[in-house]
């Protein structure tokens, strides 16, 4: 969880897969017991309510089913045919939790209107944005030198307890990666299987959506996360100690640099958050009954951040200042999430620190939020404008100042 990609799970916007994930892991747990078990139907019911409640968390853990059939099936150590033939049945039930996000697609699917996602059928493209997910959510740019190392002293084990010189020579290579990999595929055989049913259907999930962000790449990275327990587990018991301890030690430094680089966007999330938490604040204390506010979209706000605002007023007791999203030409973005009010807009939040076109505004103040140890910082601007016909400018008390002002924010 220290990996940048995954702790948006909890320092984004929402975090369904935050809590989601704890019922998702011990759905699959419940599987492995219940096959083991003398009592499996405490366990299948156990592991059936827990996945039910991360479905209810996010319809895109049906991805973990496959493989909670899977260990129902595997997991205590018999062949797949002999384990189909077992408990077949009760895995069978497992599945059906299915249904639920089935009905719900079909029902999304017959009443969809504008301003949801929209599935639009799976694309090359977005099949390598997942892939660079998965591979930012395990944190490839950090781990792989210790990753390789790790395999490489399997191959080198593999070399070692080769059965004779002749298996040592380089062109015996194929002959020692199967001796240094067997003892992770017959000894961690379950654990692999389940972990390309996690990757597979946790990416192909996703597939037909057009974006993607950290938080997408669970339960997929799961997958990919169980394949490095299994090789690290099987690296445990290589009789070439250097590159054993080798491979460790970049592993470790490649988790202390992870861990440095997380920090590093909690610092820059808290300051963004800290930013817009001051505007918020203000228009709450200082905007007139009924303000109109306009978000335009940009590079700089999101559709999300200006959602939240909204409701962040309706909550602290503003429901009457309404807001209204606007794209980058200042059009309106039908939304249901936000009411869209039909009067002039009093308020305007914008990713630019320029002013508008229009004459006649004014910079009453400006809020700043800085970060990495203050190297760089976010900026909050509020406008005000004057009246039309107002002439020569006036002193006005800090009411009728709020009720002319234009909130301008960028990223700087």
């Amino acid at each position: 969880m220290w990996n940048p990609y995954r702790s948006d799970i909890w320092i984004s916007v929402t975090v369904p897969e935050g809590v989601a994930m704890p019922f998702a892991l011990l759905g699959l747990v419940c599987a492995i017991r219940a096959a083991r078990s003398l009592h499996p139907w405490a366990w299948d019911t156990a592991g059936i309510l827990c996945v039910l409640v991360a479905l209810g968390c996010k319809n895109t853990f049906a991805a973990v089913v496959p493989a909670q059939v899977l260990l129902r099936v595997a997991s205590d150590g018999q062949s797949l045919r002999e384990g189909w033939r077992r408990h077949g049945g009760r895995a069978c039930l497992l599945a059906l939790t299915l249904l639920l996000p089935v009905a719900h697609y079909i029902l999304f699917a017959l009443n969809w209107h504008p301003g949801q996602y929209r599935a639009r059928g799976p694309s090359w493209g977005q099949l390598h944005r997942m892939l660079s997910a998965v591979n930012g959510a395990i944190g490839i740019d950090f781990t792989a030198p210790g990753l390789v190392l790790a395999m490489l002293a399997l191959l080198v084990n593999g070399l070692l307890t080769a059965g004779s010189p002749s298996e040592r020579r380089v062109f015996s290579i194929v002959g020692a990666a199967r001796r240094g990999f067997r003892p992770l595929w017959d000894q961690y055989r379950t654990a692999c299987l389940a972990g390309l049913a996690l990757l597979v259907f946790g990416i192909g999930i996703y597939l037909p959506m057009e974006g993607v962000t950290g938080r997408y790449s669970m339960p997929a990275v799961w997958g990919a996360d169980l394949w490095i327990a299994a090789l690290l587990s099987t690296l445990a018991g290589v009789t070439a100690v250097s590159w054993k301890r080798a491979a460790y030690t970049l592993l470790t430094c490649g988790l202390v640099a992870l861990a440095l680089a997380n920090l590093g966007r909690q610092d820059k999330s808290g300051a963004r958050a800290a930013m817009l938490w001051q505007a918020l604040e203000f228009v709450e204390r200082q905007a007139p009954p009924g303000a109109s506010l306009g978000w335009i979209e940009g590079p700089n706000l999101s559709v999300a951040e200006g959602i939240h605002f909204s409701w962040h007023l309706r909550a602290r007791g503003r429901r009457e200042v309404t807001l209204r999203l606007l794209d980058a030409q200042g059009r309106l973005r039908f939304n249901r999430e936000v009411s869209g009010a039909d009067q002039p807009l009093t308020f305007l939040l914008t990713g630019s620190a320029q002013p508008p076109p229009a004459r006649g505004w004014q910079l009453p103040h400006e809020f700043t939020a800085c970060y990495w140890a203050r190297t760089r910082c976010y900026r909050c601007y509020l406008w005000s404008r004057e009246t039309e016909g107002s002439g020569a400018r006036t002193e006005r008390g800090p009411e009728d100042v709020a009720a002319r002002m234009m909130i301008g924010l960028r990223l700087s």
